[in-house]
C-alpha cells in the first residue's frame, strides 16, 4: 500500500483430491479464493442507498470482515478484535491485546513496573544526550584549535589544553551515565511499539476462525487467540516485523497449527499457542500463504515461492516464484502469483516417497506495477489490478494477457487513488473497489464491462458476500449492503 502491501490472510484447507473442502477455517477473502458465486447482492448502493445497517468504528484498519454463523469479526486500530452480531450490526465485544501481554508471563508484572519508571528515565536520557552533544561539539572544535596551532608550530595555551581534558572527562561521564540508562530501559525495548507504514498501521492481518475460535495478529508481532464469546485462550509473541513499513500477512489455520509468515514462517499450536517449528531461511514478502494438500499432506507456498511441509516445517522448493506485495493463489492444484509484470503458474503433483513434484506450467509479463490485490481466479481466467487502476484478464491456460489488446485497460470510472482491495466475484459479476470508496461492479469474460459504479468511504480491505448481503468495512464503518 502506497509503500504497502495488500497481501493479507489466505487461510484454507484443500481435500486430499486437491479441490476446495466444502468446509473450513474461514479468513481473508473468506477462504482464500474471494469467490462467492450463489451470492445475490445488490450491484447498486451509496452511503444511504441498499444499506440495512452501518456500524461505527472507533478505529481504522484493513482487514477484511470474517463471519462466522451469527457473528462478524473485524479487527482495528491498533490492537483490538471486534465483534458484531450479524443481523443488525450490534457490537458484541471488543477485546485488546497489547504488545506487552505478549511477553512471558513471568516478566509481565515487572515490565509494567519498569514501564511506570520509563518516562522520567528517558526524560533524563533525552537531556543527557543534549548535553552530550553540546559537550562533543564544544570539544572538537577546541581539539580544531589545538591541531591548527600545533600544525603553525606556535604555542598553545595551556589553559585551553587543560579545559580539553576536562571535556574529554566530561564527554566519557556523559557517555557512561546514557549507556547506563539505556541499560535500564533495555528490557522494554522489545516490547516498544514498532514502526509501520501509516496506510498499513497495526492491524491489516484478518482474523482466522474455525468456527469455535479466532485467532488474530497484529503488526506489532503479537498473535492471539479468542472463543467465540471474547475470552482470551492465549497469546503468544511471534517477532518484530521484518519491514519498516510493518506486517500485513494474515495467519493460516490447517491440521491444528497457525501459520505466520514474518520473517521466517512460524507455525503455533492452534489450541496452545506454543511454538511447534520455525523454517528457517524463508524469504519474506507481504503476502500470506497459500496452503494445499499433495498427496495427502499439507504444503504452504510462500509469496517467493517456497513450499514448506506443514507437518514439520520442512523446506521442500525453493524460489518458484517472486511476488513481493500480494499473495499466491489456488486452483485445484494449481497455484499462480502475479505482481510486478510477472506471472507464472505451478501445478503440484505427488512424487515418489511422499515427494512433491512440481511442473512450471508458463510464466507471463502482465502490465509493469506493483499488484497489492491477490488475483481471482474464475472459469480458466485470472483477474487482476494493478495499484494504478490497469484491468487484466489472463488466459490462466497460458499466461497471455487477452483483454486491451494484452496491455489490460485503464479503468477510468474507479477514479483516483490506489487499489488495494483484491478482486472479488459474487454471483456471476466481478466487484474491483479502490481506496476512495469506489467499487465497479463488472461481467465477468476475456473482456468484461462495467455493470454499475457505487461510491462508500475510504477503504482498503476486501468486501465479502454472504446471500444477497455484501459487508465492507470502512475507514469508519462496517456496512452491511443489501436491497
Amino acid at each position: 500500500m502506497s509503500k504497502l502491501l495488500s497481501a493479507v490472510c489466505l487461510c484454507l484447507v484443500f481435500t486430499p483430491t486437491l479441490s476446495f473442502a466444502d468446509a473450513g477455517p474461514v479468513g481473508w477473502r473468506t477462504d482464500g479464493t474471494g469467490r462467492y458465486p450463489d451470492a445475490t447482492p445488490a450491484t447498486e448502493w451509496s452511503a444511504d442507498k441498499n444499506v440495512v445497517w452501518k456500524t461505527p468504528l472507533d478505529n481504522w484498519s484493513n482487514a477484511t470482515p470474517v463471519i462466522v454463523g451469527d457473528r462478524i469479526f473485524v479487527t482495528a486500530e491498533p490492537d483490538k478484535l471486534i465483534c458484531l452480531k450479524k443481523s443488525d450490526g450490534s457490537i458484541l465485544w471488543t477485546k485488546a491485546s497489547p504488545l506487552v501481554d505478549g511477553a512471558p508471563e513471568s516478566e509481565r508484572a515487572e515490565l509494567a513496573k519498569l514501564n511506570e519508571q520509563a518516562g522520567p528515565i528517558r526524560a533524563k536520557l533525552g537531556a543527557l544526550t543534549r548535553e552530550q552533544k553540546q559537550v562533543y561539539n564544544d570539544l572538537r572544535s577546541l581539539q580544531r584549535e589545538i591541531d591548527a596551532a600545533n600544525r603553525q608550530k606556535t604555542e598553545v595555551d595551556p589553559a585551553k589544553v587543560k579545559q580539553l581534558d576536562a571535556l574529554k572527562q566530561k564527554n566519557q561521564d556523559l557517555s557512561k551515565q546514557v549507556s547506563d540508562l539505556n541499560a535500564k530501559l533495555q528490557p522494554l525495548h522489545q516490547w516498544e511499539m514498532p514502526a509501520t507504514h501509516g496506510t498499513n498501521g497495526h492491524s491489516s492481518a484478518t482474523p482466522v476462525s474455525d468456527g469455535k475460535c479466532v485467532w488474530v495478529i497484529y503488526n506489532f508481532g503479537v498473535l492471539a487467540c479468542y472463543d467465540l464469546e471474547g475470552n482470551r485462550k492465549w497469546i503468544a509473541y511471534v517477532d518484530r516485523p521484518q519491514h519498516e513499513w510493518g506486517e500485513c500477512a494474515s495467519p493460516v489455520l490447517v491440521d491444528g497449527k497457525i501459520l505466520v509468515h514474518w520473517k521466517f514462517m512460524k507455525a503455533f499450536d492452534a489450541a496452545s499457542g506454543r511454538l511447534a517449528w520455525t523454517a528457517e531461511g524463508t524469504e519474506w514478502g507481504w503476502g500470506t500463504p497459500a496452503v494445499l494438500r499433495v498427496g495427502g499432506a499439507a504444503v504452504a507456498l510462500t509469496s517467493k515461492g517456497d513450499m514448506i511441509a506443514v507437518a514439520d516445517g520442512k523446506v521442500l522448493q525453493r524460489g518458484l516464484a517472486k511476488v513481493t506485495f500480494n499473495s499466491p493463489t489456488l486452483s485445484g492444484n494449481l497455484c499462480y502469483w502475479v505482481d510486478e509484470g510477472r506471472a507464472s503458474a505451478c501445478r503440484l503433483l505427488p512424487g515418489d516417497g511422499g515427494a512433491v513434484k512440481v511442473e512450471k506450467v508458463w510464466s507471463g509479463g502482465p502490465p509493469r506495477d506493483r499488484y497489492y490485490g491477490s488475483p481471482l481466479i474464475q472459469d480458466g481466467l485470472i483477474y487482476v489490478i494493478t495499484r494504478g487502476g490497469v484491468f487484466s484478464v489472463i488466459d490462466s491456460a497460458d499466461g497471455k494477457v487477452v483483454n486491451g489488446g494484452g496491455r489490460g485497460q485503464n479503468l477510468d470510472k474507479l477514479g483516483q487513488g490506489t487499489c488495494y482491495p483484491s478482486i472479488t466475484l459474487a454471483g456471476a459479476n466481478l466487484f474491483v473497489s479502490i481506496d476512495n470508496g469506489t467499487t465497479l461492479v463488472m461481467t465477468t469474460g476475456r473482456s468484461p464491462q462495467v455493470v454499475a459504479a457505487n461510491k462508500l468511504e475510504t477503504f482498503r480491505s476486501c468486501p465479502v458476500f454472504e446471500g444477497k448481503r455484501m459487508y465492507v468495512r470502512t475507514d469508519k464503518h462496517l456496512y452491511c449492503i443489501g436491497q
